[in-house]
């Protein structure tokens, strides 16, 4: 059964908690109250390994030290399990950057600081719901795209099919047949072709008519006659001869019809030439033909705007989030670590908003989900709408939203998270008033690390939720406010 990132953010996770130490298990689970978090417990590495093989935990804790299968371990084999997605956090006194990047080369999505702080440990419960929540979007997402895949590859079999019946037919028809193309090329040159003017396919094809029938002049090979053919008009029972390398002339009579597309444009033409003996009997197989030929071309052009569709749904579904229209967290990944490479070569300023419904919950536990999707559709409008030129609004994952903003800086950035916000907060939702917090947050020259910005933003956020909601902040201001605290409590 699947679930919506909303529903799978309002679900209690069950926590495995892991350590070999009782009282340390017993605090760890104390802490947990109040997170609306459900948790099970293990006394060993290997007695979790053994649970997590039977059923599925969306988050564990463990501390990092125990005998034969410590934390590290506990994680590396986790991850060997496959399967939906275990956010794994370790617990330790050491929390050093050494022992950091440890633990997030063996696969740890978070390292918990002993002793444990109940705050802490809330906002890291809060942070590993979303993780797991996007992977599963992500794993929505990563199945709808394999469905197109399949749609492609579908489509690609049913063209080479078309293709096919369309050569086999072509190659078999019971008079001679040829197609040349704009630039008057031959292009398809069939057996009977090869009997009845004695010349290979490799003789013909590739060269323009008149270099094949040696005539440039006389119809029906002249220019003009070919060009209006190529314009739409039909060139229909003309008589002409040729002298065959046999020696001898061979009279034909000769239809030459336009090939059209789906759109109606023509595409080439095709040639169907007969002996003038059998000439009754030829120009109704000739028109049965040309029928059929022109059928299977519109079959063969409506297979390719298969694809063609095909090829566009598969490359949209891969960077737009589904329910939004916006940049999904992929793209706006993506766009984000492209733009912050810019920024670091070329010092101009970057910045970044992260905006979270406020109460969002509680317009989905009054309203529905139902509702709640269409607030996030009518906000992420709202951000399209309010968006200058070069700024990048994306859907984070859930109620959260990121805003791109390259070469703003600091204070403008600010502005523009007001501007944005006041806009959601005059919108007309529908159902109720709908505001958002605004976080934001700009590179300054000693950032080298993308990813901290975006946990600046998320800081401000967090701080902007603190205060009361509605409301923006920049991480810089809230900085500075607590250094301005701690310098009048000294």
């Amino acid at each position: 059964m699947t679930h919506s990132h909303a529903e799978l953010m309002e679900q209690p996770l069950t926590v495995l908690v892991v350590d070999d130490d009782p009282a340390a298990r017993d605090v760890l689970v104390a802490e947990l109250e109040g997170t609306g978090c459900r948790w099970e417990t293990a006394d060993s590495g290997e007695s979790a390994l053994k649970l997590l093989r039977d059923r599925y935990y969306p988050v564990v804790i463990s501390d990092w030290i125990m005998p034969k299968l410590d934390g590290i371990q506990l994680c590396k084999a986790v991850r060997a399990l496959g399967g939906p997605y275990t956010y794994f956090m370790v617990a330790a006194m050491r929390n050093n950057q050494t022992h950091r990047l440890l633990a997030l080369d063996a696969g740890v999505d978070d390292v918990l600081p002993k002793p444990i702080d109940k705050d802490d440990l809330a906002s890291r419960i809060n942070h590993a719901r979303r993780v797991i929540a996007l992977e599963a979007s992500v794993a929505a997402a990563h199945r709808i795209a394999s469905e197109t895949q399949t749609r492609l590859s579908d489509a690609q079999k049913l063209l080479m099919t078309a293709t096919q019946r369309f050569e086999e037919l072509f190659d078999g028809l019971p008079i001679a047949c040829f197609t040349f193309d704009h630039e008057f090329r031959i292009r398809e040159w069939n057996r009977e072709s090869e009997d009845l003017f004695q010349t290979q396919p490799f003789m013909a094809v590739d060269r323009q008519v008149w270099d094949v029938f040696r005539s440039k002049s006389k119809k029906p090979w002249a220019r003009n006659h070919l060009e209006g053919v190529l314009r739409g008009e039909v060139l229909q029972g003309v008589e002409w001869a040729m002298k065959r390398p046999d020696g001898h002339t061979c009279h034909m009579v000769v239809n030459i019809f336009p090939l059209r597309g789906l759109d109606g444009a023509v595409r080439g033409a095709i040639c169907a030439n007969v002996d003038i003996t059998l000439r009754k009997e030829a120009m109704q197989q000739s028109e049965a033909s040309m029928r059929r030929l022109n059928e299977i071309a519109m079959e063969l052009e409506r297979e390719r705007l298969k694809l063609q569709d095909a090829n566009k749904q598969l490359e949209h579904l891969a960077v737009t989030d589904a329910l939004t229209g916006l940049r999904n967290r992929r793209a706006f990944q993506a766009l984000f670590e492209e733009e912050f490479a810019k920024h670091l070569r070329t010092e101009n300023p970057l910045s970044l908003i992260i905006l979270d419904v406020d109460r969002f919950k509680n317009l989905n536990d009054k309203y529905g989900h139902t509702a709640g999707d269409h607030v996030l559709r009518i906000l992420a409008e709202v951000l399209q709408r309010s968006s200058n030129v070069g700024e990048y609004p994306a859907r984070y994952g859930g109620e959260e939203f990121v805003i791109v903003l390259p070469n703003v800086g600091a204070e403008l950035a600010f502005e523009r998270a007001e501007v944005y916000r006041l806009a959601l907060e005059s919108e007309d939702f529908k159902y109720s008033a709908v505001t958002a917090s605004f976080g934001v947050a700009t590179a300054s020259g000693r950032l080298t690390d993308a990813k901290k910005l975006i946990d600046q933003a998320d800081e401000a956020l967090y701080e902007a939720k603190r205060q009361g909601r509605n409301r923006s902040i920049h991480y810089r201001q809230m900085i500075a406010e607590r250094l301005s605290l701690n310098t009048r409590a000294a």
